[in-house]
């Protein structure tokens, strides 16, 4: 016992005027309101240097050896939750005393939400108390911790608590909320799905209670909301998938204009432990930053590293989902995608550290990537392809949202948005096959494609349908006709010197037709549909196809196509009916073809018998 009754420091902390908790030397452990304390044997205490960890980053504190006489006690961890409200400020004092040398300086440490290091004021003693006033502005969204300094005058320290990485972390209760901000842009987007999450703990536990206190009562018709889950799209009324929950991210569709999103009520999270997210296997999560400032995706340390794909930026309407940079940073309010391949349940830690660096959209093609081009559709659907000094890098295709066409790359019954090859011994080129377009049946799809890095020669789309190429310009639109509403389009991608993509097209287009050609119908007598096989040749511009039918006394009954179609095999078919949609009566009818191409032109009339 007399060991421990060599001199201490007393400790005496108080929030806002409070007394929680005295120190007092001669125990080993003190009780108090909001938590339990250790003073260390001075034995036990060594000279050199304390470290003290901020997040992940050292902050490095050096003290003298330590003199027998004089050696400070050492807190161990002192928990502290308060409510504290930006509107009222803190107000923090403490007691501390030496019967040694005496007490030399006081500092109070603190930062701002997730920066790197402390900030420190020195406090001065008045009536026996260190105090430390904190304004209100100093208390945000982003979240507030502290801890204290004490030193003696021969350079022996105390901290309160006993590192910074167990510094208090104070529950900033927000009662305004924070309003949503993107960008710049201070109202939510109008008019398309918009991925967000909240970058705090409001009060309210579900969506549809905040939203409809903003946004008026759900009604489809002004604003619908979806997330997925379980594979599926998961809408509104399935409550248990919309608790406002940090780091949870959704889809919001709002009509009207002008429209400003808050949080509501709410608290900070604490920023003296990681924020946890939980993955389901084998899926797609939607997922946002909890934090109210930027993070690099470096600090979501997932529990099984290998199965995650590269997170996905979640504005699918305005750019696709675009893949990002190799270590992006993850903004508040924002929602990104990101996909669990493991079989079991992957867990994302959230380290509260900030980065104020911008980030910049896109894949990181350091050293790996020779060149690379993408290609999207108007609703937002995009691909990416190129060549690799690696084998293979590959994102699997995320769920889409918007009722347009969409682009993938098909391999073993899995979809894909990239398709990078290794490069060719021979640098000639390489070909990239089963890229597939939905086209949901519009006639016209425009394309937009981008290029970067040393680009190929030659560059093809080739459509393995028609057997027909569409050049692919560096950077422009192309545009894919699909006349006859198929509902899907399957291509090849040829890439590299001339030599090799005219080779390669000269090779699949060897049983392509060389003139134009018509065929008699099939069946013929019919009844009651028949259909006529139209082989166009390859060409760089599109064919002028007209098919009309007439009786035989000339009369018009009704007009098959009348349209530009590409070159390749297209099948027309006639069901027996007039303009009017009516069935005609059995006979002889005449069916007169016209193709008009650039180079040449062809026309004939078949004759026709419909029994019924």
């Amino acid at each position: 016992m007399p060991q421990l009754l060599k001199p201490l420091l007393l400790l005496t902390c108080f929030i806002a005027a409070e007394e929680i908790g005295v120190f007092v030397s001669g125990n080993a452990t003190f009780e108090h309101s909001y938590g339990t304390l250790g003073l260390f044997s001075p034995d036990t205490v060594k000279s050199g240097n304390l470290y003290l960890l901020s997040g992940l980053l050292p902050m490095l504190i050096s003290r003298p050896s330590s003199q027998p006489e004089q050696t400070p006690p050492l807190a161990e961890r002192v928990t502290g939750e308060w409510k504290i409200s930006p509107l009222t400020g803190l107000s923090i004092a403490i007691r501390a005393t030496d019967s040694g040398s005496g007490i030399r300086e006081v500092r109070f440490c603190y930062k701002n939400g997730g920066e790197a290091d402390f900030r420190s004021d020195i406090l001065y003693r008045d009536n026996g108390l260190y105090t430390k006033s904190i304004p209100g502005n100093l208390l945000s969204e982003k979240g507030f911790s502290y801890f204290f300094e004490i030193r003696d005058s021969v350079g022996n320290g105390t901290f309160l608590p006993d590192t910074a990485l167990d510094s208090l972390s104070l529950m900033l209760h927000l009662p305004q909320g924070v309003k949503y901000h993107k960008d710049n842009n201070r109202f939510f987007p109008s008019e398309k799905w918009t991925m967000f999450s909240f970058p705090l703990l409001p009060d309210q536990s579900t969506a549809a209670t905040l939203l409809t206190s903003q946004l008026g009562p759900h009604d489809e018709r002004h604003w619908k909301m979806v997330r997925w889950d379980g594979n599926a799209y998961r809408t509104l009324s399935q409550s248990d998938l919309f608790r406002l929950r940090p780091g949870h991210a959704f889809f919001l569709f709002v009509r009207q204009n002008n429209v400003t999103l808050s949080s509501g009520s709410g608290c900070a999270l604490r920023l003296d432990r990681p924020y946890r997210l939980s993955l389901p296997p084998k899926q797609w999560t939607q997922f946002g930053n909890p934090f109210a400032f930027p993070i690099r995706f470096s600090y979501f340390s997932p529990s099984q590293p290998d199965s995650l794909s590269q997170p996905l930026d979640g504005d699918y309407a305005e750019q696709g989902y675009t893949p990002l940079e190799t270590n992006p940073l993850i903004q508040p309010w924002k929602g990104y995608w990101i996909f669990n391949s493991s079989s079991t349940i992957c867990t994302l830690a959230i380290t509260p550290v900030e980065d104020k660096n911008p980030s910049k959209k896109g894949i990181a093609f350091p050293d790996t990537i020779d060149w690379a081009g993408t290609l999207s559709t108007e609703k937002g659907s995009k691909i990416f392809f190129g060549t690799s000094s690696i084998r293979k890098m590959a994102f699997p295709q995320p769920p889409t949202l918007e009722n347009g066409p969409v682009l993938s790359f098909r391999c073993d019954n899995s979809r894909f948005i990239s398709q990078f090859k290794q490069t060719a011994k021979n640098g000639e080129g390489i070909c990239l096959n089963d890229l597939i377009l939905e086209t949901r049946q519009e006639k016209m799809i425009k394309l937009q494609t981008t290029s970067m890095g040393r680009i190929p020669h030659k560059r093809l789309l080739f459509d393995k349908t028609r057997l027909v190429g569409l050049p692919l310009p560096d950077s422009g639109i192309v545009i894919v006709s699909n006349p006859e509403g198929d509902k899907e389009r399957c291509f090849s991608l040829f890439c590299g010197s001339k030599h090799f993509v005219d080779s390669l097209m000269q090779w699949h287009t060897k049983s392509c037709p060389m003139a134009v050609e018509i065929s008699d119908n099939i069946p013929n007598p019919f009844n009651p549909t028949t259909s006529f096989h139209i082989a166009l040749p390859a060409r760089t511009t599109l064919f002028q196809v007209e098919a009309t039918i007439f009786d035989l006394a000339g009369h018009y009954v009704r007009r098959l196509i009348d349209t530009a179609l590409l070159p390749g095999r297209h099948t027309v078919i006639w069901q027996g009916k007039d303009d009017q949609g009516r069935s005609v009566a059995s006979g002889v009818y005449l069916c007169r073809f016209t193709v008009s191409g650039k180079q040449e032109k062809l026309g004939r009339i078949l004759r026709l018998t419909l029994i019924r």
